[in-house]
Formats: C-alpha cells, structure tokens, sequence
C-alpha cells in the first residue's frame, strides 16, 4: 500500500496559492498512492489566508473520482449566513473501507503553544485476508504534546474486530524529499 501524509494548509502552497489541484498533482508526481491522508483541511473559512471560503474537502474529493473520501472534523462551527465553518482532516482511499472512527484529541495539547481543537481519524480496510488501519492525525509541534497525543492515538484499536490491532504509535515527520524540480517549484520551493 502506498500511502502520502501531508499537512496541506487548507491546500496553500509555500507561494500563499492555494490550489488543491496542484496538491493532488504533486501527489501524483510523488508516487502511484493508495491513500492520501490530509491534515488542515478547510471548509468556509474565508479568514484563512488565500482561501476565500472554498470547500477544499470537496475540491481535493472531485480530483480523485475513484477515491472514497473520509472527513474526520475538529472543528464544525456555525459561519456566517448559517452556513458551517469546519476544519480537519481527509483520508482519501481507493481501497475498500469497512469502518471509520472519529476521535476528538486531547486539547490543548501544550497549554504554552496556541493550537486549535485537533482530530484523528481511523479507518479500515481489509487486505489479502488482514485487516489494515490507516489514522490521520495532525503532528504534535512539542514534546510534550507529541507525548500526549501519542497516548491518546494508542486506545484507538477498534473494539469491532476479532482480535486487536497493532496500536503501536510512530511520530510523522512533515517532511517529503521533492525529486524533481518541477515538484518543488509547483509548490513554490527553491
């Protein structure tokens, strides 16, 4: 399976541009992927820098028609006009999904470091006979918030299933090797 983590920024690229569609050509440049989990993505927020209210869950969905499009939401507040301001993560999957779970994260994580409300989303999928599991979550930027959202993803084994899951908790470094130049100056990287 090939998987892609990334921190999109509501898709805004190192430029200020946000393009959702040069994020998922970028993926596409990176590898043949499977699934593509998405942290900080946003719905009607026009106060983000460069986003104007766009729906990027459903922009980064309408790119990838054979993906099945998975919304774990942290935030999910009453906008102006009545409409819904929401903000989260998206796994994107073309494989098969028998379940998802959304679970809300210790916040704050650093009481000294300003954050928003974060979320993780867990999903499963079956595959040759096992059963995989793919959690989306947006990393920690100290310490001790990595150590509590770390404790907090290790509970997040689905009860459902015959046997329990590995639950072993790894830190995801948002960092990605660009190859080529055209990857790099698509994103606004020199």
């Amino acid at each position: 399976m090939y998987l892609i983590t990334w921190n999109i920024q509501w898709a805004r690229g190192a430029d200020g541009v946000v393009d959702p569609k040069r994020i998922i050509r970028v993926c596409r440049e990176m590898a043949d992927f499977d699934v593509l989990c998405f942290q900080e993505v946003a719905r009607n927020f026009p106060g983000l820098a460069g986003n104007g209210g766009a729906d990027v869950f459903a922009q980064l969905a309408a790119e990838l028609p054979g993906y099945a499009p998975h919304e774990g939401l942290a935030v999910d507040a009453l906008g102006p006009g009545g409409t819904r301001q929401q903000f989260g993560v998206l796994i994107l999957t073309r494989r098969p999904v028998i379940q998802a779970f959304r679970h809300l994260l210790p916040w704050p994580a650093d009481p000294a470091v300003p954050t928003m409300p974060r979320v993780a989303l867990n999903r499963a999928s079956p595959r040759a006979g096992l059963k995989s599991r793919v959690v989306a979550a947006p990393a920690r930027r100290s310490a001790s918030g990595f150590r509590r959202q770390a404790s907090s993803t290790r509970i997040l084994t689905p009860r459902a299933w015959p046997r329990p899951m590995s639950t072993s908790s790894s830190r995801v470094i948002s960092k990605f090797k660009l190859n080529s130049s055209s990857s790099r100056a698509s994103l606004g990287i020199r």
